[in-house]
């Protein structure tokens, strides 16, 4: 900020806020109403790490036989739940939902494109 003044004026909130209850559906900072089942597959060289954390209060991780790994959580699907998956790269594949497995191969297209 650059130019700050005092303008007299006040704000009241409309109803009470409580933080925690604004991202209960959330795996960070975006705040959302709805959620759906994330169901993800993380192969066997990284199913440890995905393991050692808790990602969000919802979360059910189911070790495979191979090593891998089954996530299943009830969240919001953000952009940054988006970026979250990406960022796991080819260790990662979303099994639900199809709108997000299918928002994850299209980023993959175009990165695709890219090389």
């Amino acid at each position: 900020m650059s130019d700050v003044s005092r303008t007299g004026k006040t704000f009241k909130l409309s109803k009470p806020f409580a933080i925690d209850d604004h991202l209960q559906n959330s795996i960070g900072i975006y705040g959302a109403d709805s959620t759906e089942l994330v169901h993800l597959h993380f192969s066997a060289a990284i199913a440890t790490l995905v393991a050692e954390r808790r990602w969000h209060h919802t979360q059910i991780i189911d070790t495979q036989p191979d090593g891998s790994a089954h996530l299943r959580m009830e969240v919001a699907v953000t952009p940054e739940l988006e970026r979250w998956v990406l960022g796991w790269g080819a260790d990662v594949e979303v099994l639900a939902p199809l709108s997000l497995r299918q928002e994850m191969a299209e980023v993959g297209r175009v990165l695709a494109s890219r090389a």
